[in-house]
This record gives structure tokens, sequence and C-alpha cells, in this order.
């Protein structure tokens, strides 16, 4: 997203009914264009006068395009407000269900995969696991193009441009289906972001990184829809599945392991960075673990994008 315009990306609409309205528009304009230079020629003969001929023949092809391409564009609007009624219905809708599942909605997806997750609560079906396995396979279709866009769309972000070679590394291993490379790969970054985006901070004053990237979060998100998936990604950055402080007496493969189980929570679906960056969670390497990585960059990569 660009700078420029500092304002949030919408959902992507299907806008292909509205462009055909404009294409048709302009068929008629020269169509019409057409068919009052044949006027003109008759006028001239009719009445002497190329130069009132033109004009008027002008003037009506002017009007009757003008009118035709204000009712595209009405239609145009039209359908956008409705989208944007969609897209605010759907967020309210799967956002309990994404905090269950621990997952997010990431700034960059196109609203399809909004819709996807509401079909599943309309449903009936938006269980956790259901909820997981509809993300999963949305950025696995097409040979993952929507995580490759993703991190394309970070290319122009300051934030991320020594990074990016690291990045498209751990993208190749997570295409591979090599997590146990692709998670630590990520998770400095995402640490080296948030650094450089709330700046120096001192822990005994502000807290720890959960607090920061609270703070982060909380700041960067505007719009509603973006809103309801702010709560579900605050949750877990802020808990014990990222950025939560973990007890030393908890500190090693077993006890840490026993600990998560003791909270009723899997290693799979725990992120926590100190942890494994310290060798103490070793059974992080899921796909939606490596997937959480992503969407966690794609959130600063918005925030910090958007001047925040």
């Amino acid at each position: 997203m660009s700078n420029d315009t500092g304002s949030h990306r919408l959902p992507e609409f299907d806008m292909g009914p509205i462009f055909e309205s404009i294409q048709r528009a302009n068929e008629r304009l020269l169509q019409d264009a057409a068919q009052a230079m044949s006027n003109i020629a008759q006028s001239v003969v009719q009445q002497g006068s190329m130069q009132r001929a033109f004009s008027q023949a002008l003037q009506q092809v002017v009007h009757q395009q003008t009118q035709a391409l204000q009712e595209a564009f009405a239609a145009f609007a039209e359908l956008a407000d409705q989208r944007l009624e969609e897209a605010r219905s759907a967020s309210k809708a799967i956002g309990p269900p994404l905090i269950e599942a621990d997952f997010w909605i990431p700034p960059s997806a196109a609203f399809e995969l909004s819709h996807r997750l509401k079909t599943l609560v309309d449903n009936g079906q938006a269980t956790p696991d259901n909820i997981r396995a509809a993300i999963v396979e949305y950025y696995e279709a097409e040979a993952f193009s929507q995580l490759r866009d993703m991190v394309e769309s970070w290319e122009d972000n300051p934030q991320f441009a020594g990074r990016l070679h690291i990045i498209k590394d751990a993208l190749d291993a997570h295409i591979a289906g090599k997590y146990s490379l692709s998670i630590p790969a990520l998770l400095p970054q995402v640490e080296g972001i948030l650094t450089s985006i709330v700046g120096k901070r001192n822990p005994k004053v502000d807290g720890g990184m959960e607090k920061w990237a609270g703070a982060a979060i909380e700041k960067g998100y505007g719009t509603l829809e973006l809103e309801v998936y702010k709560d579900a990604l605050i949750r877990y950055i802020t808990g014990i599945k990222f950025y939560g402080s973990i007890r030393p007496d908890y500190f090693t493969p077993v006890e840490y392991s026993n600990w998560l189980k003791t909270n009723g929570l899997k290693g799979s679906q725990v992120l926590n960075r100190h942890a494994i960056l310290h060798g103490v969670q070793i059974d992080y390497a899921s796909k939606e673990n490596s997937l959480r990585a992503f969407f966690i960059l794609d959130v600063l990569a918005w925030i910090s994008g958007d001047g925040q």
C-alpha cells in the first residue's frame, strides 16, 4: 500500500459488471459520434451551416454520454457501498471464531478470504480446525500465489528492504514444507522491524515486547473490519503464545512442553519467539505457525507503510 494515500486497503470487489457498463457507454459514445458526423453532413447540405450543425451534434453527444457515465459511476458507488457493508458484516461474524483458532486476517488479504470464513460461520462449521484449514488452503492455492503476493507487496517498504533476502528464503522453506527453517528465520525479522517501528524503549518503564507490540498494533489499525481482526491478533501477540513471559522454572524443553499441556495448548499452535529461539520449544514446526509469522510481518508492513 502506498504511503501517499494514507488510507487502508479496501476489500477487493468484483467490479466486472460496472466496467462492462462503462465499456458499453464508451461504445455508445463512438456510435453516437459516427451518427453525429453523418447528421452534420446532412445538415451541411440542408442548412448550409457546418459550424452550427457540428455544435448541435456535439452538444447532443456530450449530453447523452455524460448521462450514461453518471449512471455507470452511480452503480459503481452503490456496489462499493454494498461490498463494504458485506465486509463489515463478515468481520463481525468471524471475529470470535478467529480468536478461538488463534488466527487473524492479515491486512493484505483480499475480501475473498473473509467471505470463505463467513460461509463457514453461516453453515455452523466455524470450528477452530476448520478456520485454520480454510486459511491454510487459501494461502496454498495456485502455487501459494496469495502468500507470494503478500511478500512481494513488502518490497517497497524501507523497514523490509535489508531483510527481504531472508524473508524470501523463509518463503521458499515454507513452500517446501520446511517450517522448522521458515519460522526461526522469520521471528528475528518480526522483532527487528517491531523495534524499528516503536523505537528504543525501557522495559522497566514501558513493559516488555508484548506491551510494545500491543501498542503498535493498537495504533496501526483503523477501519471497522480491521478493528475486529485486531482483537484476535493482540490476544495472540501479547499472550503466552507469542511474547508472553515464561517462568524460569519452566524454561526447559520438558517443563515447557508440560506447561503448555497444563494450559491446554499445543506447540503446533504456539509461536513463542523466546522459547523457540532459545531452543526450549522444539515442536513449533507447523504450517499454521509459519503462516502466523508471515501474517505478523504483514501487519508490521501495514503499520510501517502507513506512516504509523
